[in-house]
């Protein structure tokens, strides 16, 4: 594949739009809630692990004592 050609297959829809709707319904149906639910949840901001408690900072040091130790 060339260059162009990659370029040419990025400008087209990611989705067929005519799909959309229920590639929505099977996904809640397998989540066990409701495509509006869906919705709901989609339009909601995106959120980062790092928005919820987590031991990173421990992790870290305990990964770079181990770094420092045997390497």
């Amino acid at each position: 594949m060339t260059r162009d050609e990659a370029l040419e297959i990025l400008k087209s829809k990611p989705f067929d739009p005519n799909k959309i709707e229920s590639e929505k319904e099977y996904i809640s149906k397998k989540l066990g809630i409701t495509p509006l639910q869906f919705d709901e949840i989609m339009k909601r901001p995106k959120k980062s692990y790092r928005d919820y408690p987590n031991n990173e900072k421990l992790l870290r040091f305990v990964y770079g004592m181990y770094r420092y130790f045997f390497n």
